[in-house]
């Protein structure tokens, strides 16, 4: 934890040894640091989104600090309005790059959002009534949720 956060400028990696919690294989690998909750990480192979305490049982982990980070922080606000415009063109000023987005959001129509199955990963995204609660979700995937949607809130947006 001290040299992720000794290197905020960075890019930093976990090098993971360990299993997956669900079924006990090896989840051996290198994983992008997303961000830390608490003691633990929330990481990403390219392909999904996990908690190092949550979703891996963790034997060793090592952080290796690595490129200077594109990280940028951004904030979306929304006002009983349809998210999406914001969110196409947030995907259409950082062509490459992989967003996230936490937050929480009153939306019109829960019934008609379609939330996958986490599986091993991460849940990124929980529905509580009208609230959808977003944490390191991907912006792929909430662009499809929220279509014809009318929302309010903030989120907070990460793109790497």
């Amino acid at each position: 934890m001290a040299t992720y956060n000794a290197n905020g400028d960075r890019n930093a990696y976990a090098d993971i040894s360990g299993v997956w919690l669900d079924d006990r294989t090896p989840a051996e690998g290198r994983y992008l640091i997303l961000g830390s909750d608490g003691d633990e990480f929330i990481v990403t192979d390219g392909t999904g989104i996990y908690h190092t305490g949550k979703n891996m049982v963790v034997d060793r982990l090592t952080v290796e600090v690595g490129e200077t980070a594109s990280r940028q922080i951004q904030t979306l606000t929304f006002n009983d309005e349809e998210p999406g415009p914001q969110l196409q063109q947030l995907a259409m000023n950082n062509p490459g790059k992989s967003i996230y987005l936490s937050g929480t959001l009153t939306v019109d129509y829960p019934e008609e959002i379609i939330l996958p199955v986490p599986g091993r990963g991460m849940e990124t995204a929980r529905l509580t009534g009208e609230s959808l609660v977003l944490n390191y979700h991907p912006l792929d995937m909430a662009m499809v949720q929220l279509a014809d949607q009318w929302v309010t809130g903030y989120l907070t947006v990460q793109i790497q």
